[in-house]
């Protein structure tokens, strides 16, 4: 595999999550470690700018969707196979679908999705749709519609026999996987439906709708019984939250808050339950960073931070100094588990960018990108 042309290395750093929070009543503070807790160097760089990622249900593959494909790496940073995601390589298989035109963002991979079994990927593609691949055999099953202003959430069923979509439309759209045809279509949202997540069962969903101004009420949680196509919950939530995400259960989720002005800005963090509306515990307090990356893990066990920022360090020639943390903790009780930093030198180039895109794999691994490269920040097991 060629070298990165930044030479920028993966850093992997205990990032201690997954199993070991089985046993969260025996945590009372969270550790720091300001060392870059290297365990080895290995090469991962994607080909293009990254805009997406999302790790295989084993742990095993990382799939990574850059400008005009999507490429498949190892843990090791070895790359297994790669999709193209131009138009003119998908359209001629996509049953005669009219993409329309072209635009200068087309073929950018800005979403992936993968079935539970780990058979099948959906990804959501500029100028193109949504194309769903057979990932055993790659090959290119169909499209799924693509909601009119643009498909801002998706989920697969724990059968994988249906997959639910959600739109800026304010709808949800379920489909049959084995035909790709859209099978109902749920339409009580007010606002633009920003996550969707399966429960135990096939007619258990959850689905986050955000406003997309500050206002009253400005987030709206549902439970829907897909059988009776009717919300069993509805909750709407606080005025003024700036962000919220859904635990893959679809049974937490967190409401960020801006707090502050200028140097003084924080978010305070609040973890919800879906179906009673409640708050857990105390809030999360952290330091308001642009592109600071919030995510669950898959077990949704944890709720993760991560932040890489600049920072006055000292000055090298050549480079730019940044300060990178990585914070997790239990949702529950929202006692931070671990949280590392450490202060880096970067050389000047694309890749000294903010991170763009996040995921955990079941076994703990967070992995991060930024411009082309790639860092994994991995559990001591």
């Amino acid at each position: 595999m060629s070298k990165s042309p930044f030479n920028l290395p993966i850093l992997l750093a205990a990032f201690y999550i997954g199993t070991a929070l089985s046993t969260p009543s025996t945590v009372d503070s969270a550790p720091k470690n300001d060392s870059p807790l290297m365990l080895e160097s290995v090469n991962f760089s994607a080909p293009s700018y990254i805009h997406s990622l999302a790790w295989s249900p084993n742990g095993e593959t990382l799939a990574v969707g850059t400008r005009d494909s999507i490429t498949f790496f190892s843990t090791s940073g070895q790359i297994q196979k790669t999709y193209s995601t131009l138009p003119n390589k998908l359209r001629p298989t996509s049953e005669k679908r009219d993409a329309g035109p072209e635009t200068p963002n087309a073929g950018i991979v800005s979403a992936l999705w993968w079935a539970p079994d780990g058979k099948s990927l959906v990804a959501r593609v500029y100028g193109v749709g949504l194309p769903l691949w057979n990932t055993q055999n790659d090959q290119l099953r169909f499209f799924l519609d693509d909601h009119p202003e643009g498909t801002t959430a998706l989920a697969w069923s724990p059968s994988c026999d249906s997959i639910a979509s959600g739109g800026d439309d304010t709808l949800i759209w379920l489909f049959d996987t084995k035909t790709g045809k859209r099978t109902e279509t749920l339409d009580l949202h007010l606002f633009p439906v920003h996550q969707l997540a399966f429960g135990k069962t096939d007619d258990e969903l959850v689905s986050l709708g955000i406003r997309p101004q500050f206002g009253p009420q400005n987030t709206e949680i549902k439970h829907w019984s897909i059988a009776k196509g009717l919300p069993t919950t509805e909750i709407m939530q606080d005025y003024g939250v700036s962000a919220s995400v859904l635990s893959p259960q679809g049974d937490t989720c967190s409401l960020l808050f801006k707090q502050g002005e200028d140097d003084s800005l924080r978010i305070a963090v609040w973890l919800c339950d879906t179906t009673t509306g409640k708050k857990i515990r105390t809030p999360l307090m952290l330091p308001w960073i642009k592109g600071m990356v919030h995510l669950f893990s898959p077990s949704g066990n944890t709720f993760t931070t991560y932040s890489y920022v600049k920072v006055p360090v000292e000055k090298r020639p050549g480079t730019v100094p940044f300060r990178e943390s990585a914070r997790t903790y239990f949702t529950r009780n929202a006692k931070p588990l671990m949280e590392i930093s450490r202060s880096v030198l970067t050389p000047i180039s694309p890749n000294s960018l903010p991170p763009r895109a996040a995921a955990i794999s079941t076994q703990g691994i967070l992995a991060v990108s930024s411009g082309k490269s790639i860092q994994l920040w991995t559990p001591p097991f």
